[in-house]
């Protein structure tokens, strides 16, 4: 969970995010398919996020929704780097 924040039109803002799991049962064989991905260095990860997004604009408000899908990949855990990432976001009202 982020914090709350302002952002001006233009400004980028980067958060570092940290990913934890527990111990979970995988099927034989996507656990195959992970130490695979494991040992040849890249691991790739299917991340859903989902932002409450308020916006004015003069004396307007606007609140919507905002997901997005991103496909990221990063070499091995426990300390994987970032190798590439693509991303796709929508919003509901």
């Amino acid at each position: 969970v982020l914090e709350p924040f302002s952002q001006s039109p233009r400004q980028v803002r980067l958060e570092m995010v940290r990913f934890v799991s527990t111990m979970v049962y995988i099927p034989p064989n996507p656990a195959l398919l992970v130490q695979r991905q494991v040992l040849n260095n890249k691991v790739s990860y299917n991340i859903r996020a989902t932002f409450r997004v308020r916006t004015q604009v003069g004396v307007a408000r606007f609140k919507y929704t905002l997901h997005a899908k991103c496909q990221v990949e990063m070499t091995s855990p426990p300390n994987g780097v970032l190798v590439s990432r693509s991303c796709t976001t929508g919003r509901s009202a």
